[in-house]
């Protein structure tokens, strides 16, 4: 063997012997207790890829490990990583604590925001009071939104007063205010409706008013009648189409009247048009 081949070889001896916190990667085929190794002793990129891995694997065994560097390990991307494998473990009582300390109290905008989005699949059913906090106190727009994002999906009627709270706060963030519009219709409530309804009709702001309309279109409900009516005549053309595609979603024949009487005025031909083919539609139900 010549002596650059044995150099070779006893590096790479070297290194397989070496402890973990002197390598940032290990073998494809670790075991679960060989990676749950690396967290507590692996460099940055090996604890990254150990939480990676683990929540691979799906195995409740390594959960107490991972929420431990969830909450302790110093590097963010370390700590995103591993909230990303509790999400990947899914709905455990026992990533609760972890998920719920990280979104509220790490010190990291990105972290917070992946804890949250973890949050809807480590508790779906009881998430909606941490989300709740989180919009209410976040100092992040980008924080807040993701809480929105999450109520929505989840349709947490626990949260649904800070949802309120913020769609109704004109000092708030427009996207913001936004993105809990859409939480506020996903909840559903007759109080909701009834604030939905009069966003799309009175709101001063085009971008809710838009917004409104389209939540409205896509959920529209039997009271949502004459507030779609309303729209019809809206100087936004974007909220003029949603509210035509609302009642024909909704698909009764009470909406058709007022779509005829609005085409006759109506200046735009094609808006016109489609509300005389949607009355047309629904006329036949």
């Amino acid at each position: 063997m010549s002596r650059t081949i044995a150099l070779a070889a006893s590096a790479v001896l070297f290194l397989a012997a070496a402890p973990a916190s002197a390598r940032d990667a290990f073998p494809r085929d670790s075991t679960v207790p060989q990676m749950i190794e690396y967290l507590k002793t692996g460099g940055e990129d090996a604890r990254r890829e150990a939480c990676k891995r683990l929540g691979q694997r799906r195995d409740p065994s390594a959960l107490a490990s991972i929420g431990e560097l969830v909450v302790k390990d110093p590097v963010a991307k370390v700590r995103i990583s591993c909230v990303k494998a509790l999400e990947d473990l899914g709905a455990n009582p026992a990533s609760v604590p972890f998920v719920v300390q990280a979104a509220l109290k790490d010190p990291d905008r990105k972290m917070r925001e992946e804890a949250m989005d973890a949050l809807e699949d480590v508790d779906p059913a009881g998430g909606g009071a941490v989300a709740a906090q989180v919009l209410s106190q976040d100092k992040e727009h980008d924080v807040r939104k993701q809480a929105c994002r999450a109520i929505e999906h989840r349709k947490w009627a626990a949260a649904e007063a800070a949802v309120l709270q913020v769609v109704l706060g004109a000092a708030e963030n427009t996207e913001l205010r936004r993105a809990c519009v859409q939480s506020m219709v996903a909840i559903g409530s007759d109080q909701d409706y009834a604030l939905a309804h009069k966003m799309m009709t009175e709101e001063p702001n085009d971008d809710l008013r838009k917004e409104a309309s389209a939540q409205i279109e896509h959920h529209p409900r039997a009271d949502s009648i004459p507030f779609l009516c309303r729209a019809l005549r809206d100087k936004n053309d974007r909220i003029v189409g949603n509210a035509v595609n609302g009642l024909r979603k909704l698909g009764m024949r009470e909406g058709a009247s007022c779509l005829r009487e609005t085409a006759k005025t109506a200046k735009n031909d094609r808006h016109a048009g489609n509300m005389n083919k949607v009355a047309g539609e629904l006329e036949q139900r």
